[in-house]
């Protein structure tokens, strides 16, 4: 299990948004497609428009950073997000 910094590409200057995060996954792609809202709002598929527009509907709007390895037994999910709540 890897530690991943997420941070979306598409500067979007509006509220109720998240930013940035880092995730725990097995994956580059397992990375790109943890929604930092949790579970319930992630990617389906890669490409496939997530639930609610927090984050962005495309892993291509997503920027990923590996930074370094987890600890044994961490599960896969968002470890924090940033949140701008307005």
């Amino acid at each position: 299990m890897y530690l991943w910094h997420l941070t979306r590409t598409n500067k979007m200057d509006r509220y109720d948004t998240f930013d940035e995060a880092v995730v725990a996954a097995p994956t580059l792609a397992d990375a790109l497609a943890t929604h930092p809202g949790g579970p319930e709002l992630a990617l389906k598929e890669a490409g496939k428009p997530a639930h609610d527009r927090t984050w962005p509907a495309s892993i291509t709007e997503v920027s990923a950073r590996h930074i370094g390895r987890a600890v044994t037994g961490t599960p896969a999910g968002v470890i924090v997000a940033s949140f701008n709540a307005g």
